[in-house]
């Protein structure tokens, strides 16, 4: 298990869920190390070999080994799976999980229904009182609002999808009614060519209609061949994890076992407009986990998508608000993990005057309460017409304040967003956190090289800071070169070892 955490650490997942696997091999009875093994999968993206791992530890009856291990209400399987699921962009299987987690806590919730009357009739109030303060306080917990976080941007990245497929249909339709106006304007001066190039415009039409019939055609039978391979990975996990154990299963109990819908296909038919679900989920986010910085900032997220600027600066002070904590602290707590405060105020912030800018904003109430709120966000004395110079001196004060390369790969993407990207931030952060002195994890330089390429920054300088990573982590996946890369570089490592 250390060796496969440490693999893990190195950025070497492929590695440390072999490790982890090797482990669980020595002691099949063993139901933590098996446990470890399903995450370590999961986290590979190795969903199918996860799932046979989970199946072996569930009732010997069960034909559906994910079903029972819903009825048992294994939250952490459920999100681990859901994010594993979610970054294969299997979105309905991944909004299932979550939605499964999301539901625990209502059943939770309603099982303490008899125990009202019970207190009331046997008078026990404190006992009652505590139950009162323990439904108000469980939608805090931590899986709670890690699955409705990852269910939130789901819904929001669907509706960012609905989006951009509209806007493609605008311009597809304006470019087809500019066309039929340049084609008629032709007939009146030229007939002939008119039909000709109405005849190639009809033929090259067909052509596509036909492609388009043809990739649907291989996305279906894709889709097929993928939930037959599920189902048939889904019914070995079944069988390898019965046969460790003694029993038969009834054909009653196996019908009631089978999920319902295993690919959140009636999930994703019965769902509202996506800013609507994303919004029911930000509601109690905002009520019961509004220590997280997550929290704030899916809130700004959606009021930016719902073109809502009060209510974007309303989860900006929120977020400016909560005390930054140490990065070694942040990623063991579980409120701040993964999620700085401030680096996520600042990306925001620079998404907020790229979005609603004081120029486009009509209603002069809500153009005061903006220009009020910046000068408390920005640090400023006055107001001004053009906050894009003073939100980038806001991001490059805050760069310089904060060295580490956390910080400095937020203040690179905002800048990014405001058209003023550049790379010494990152090239030249501390790698070290300097306030308790440890290295920054591999996640951190992952991060870094994504928004470097995020800010289109000159290939150059993006492999100069990949050389960097690959010197800190030589094991790490995601800093590894192309297969011809490292055959190129092969024969002169070879010629020096010789000289």
């Amino acid at each position: 298990e250390k060796e496969a955490r440490l693999l893990k650490r190195s950025g070497d997942l492929t590695a440390a869920a072999t490790s982890m696997d090797n482990a669980r091999c020595l002691d099949l009875a063993d139901r933590y190390i098996n446990n470890k093994a399903i995450k370590y999968f999961l986290r590979d993206g190795q969903i199918d070999q996860a799932r046979k791992a989970a199946a072996l530890f569930t009732r010997p009856e069960a034909r559906d080994a994910e079903k029972h291990l819903r009825d048992m209400q294994a939250s952490w399987y459920e999100l681990e799976l859901g994010q594993a699921l979610a970054k294969d962009n299997q979105i309905g299987p991944a909004l299932r999980q979550f939605a499964a987690i999301i539901q625990h806590f209502s059943d939770f919730i309603d099982d303490q229904f008899d125990f009202h009357t019970y207190c009331v009739r046997k008078m026990t109030l404190r006992a009652y009182v505590d139950m009162l303060r323990f439904e108000e306080r469980i939608r805090g917990h931590a899986a709670f609002r890690a699955a409705a976080q990852h269910a939130a941007y789901i819904w929001l990245n669907m509706y960012d999808e609905q989006e951009r497929k509209k806007s493609l249909e605008e311009a597809q339709a304006q470019a087809e009614k500019a066309r039929m106006s340049a084609l008629a304007e032709l007939a009146s001066r030229d007939p002939e060519a008119a039909k000709a190039a109405e005849q190639a415009a009809q033929q090259k039409s067909a052509q596509d209609a036909a492609a388009a019939k043809a990739k649907a055609k291989r996305d279906k039978m894709k889709q097929r061949k993928a939930k037959k391979a599920q189902d048939k990975a889904a019914a070995a996990a079944s069988n390898d994890g019965n046969s460790i154990q003694s029993s038969s299963a009834n054909n009653d109990v196996n019908k009631k076992d089978e999920d319902d819908d295993p690919q959140g296909v009636q999930l994703l038919a019965t769902a509202r407009d996506p800013l609507i679900e994303a919004n029911d989920l930000v509601t109690k986010l905002n009520q019961h986990a509004a220590a997280c910085p997550r929290t704030h900032a899916l809130a700004f997220d959606l009021a930016l998508r719902r073109r809502k600027p009060l209510l974007a600066l309303r989860a900006l002070q929120r977020l400016k608000k909560i005390q930054p904590i140490p990065y070694d602290t942040a990623q063991r707590n579980s409120l701040y993990k993964r999620e700085s405060p401030r680096a996520a105020f600042i990306e925001r912030l620079a998404h907020f005057i790229v979005t609603f800018s004081p120029r486009d904003i009509s209603s002069p109430v809500i153009l005061q309460v903006m220009n009020t709120e910046l000068v408390a966000l920005c640090d400023c004395t006055e107001t001004t017409s053009d906050w894009r110079d003073i939100i980038i001196a806001t991001i490059q004060r805050f760069a310089n304040e904060e060295d580490g390369l956390p910080a400095r790969t937020a203040a690179t993407r905002a800048l990014a967003i405001l058209d003023a990207s550049s790379a010494q931030f990152i090239l030249t952060a501390s790698l070290v956190d300097t306030k308790n002195n440890k290295p920054y994890p591999v996640d951190a330089f992952i991060s870094a090289r994504d928004s470097l390429r995020f800010a289109n920054i000159p290939e150059s300088d993006i492999e100069t800071f990949l050389n960097t990573a690959r010197t800190k982590f030589p094991r790490a996946q995601a800093f590894a070169l192309p297969s011809s890369e490292e055959a190129t570089l092969a024969p002169e490592e070879e010629d020096t070892s010789k000289s």
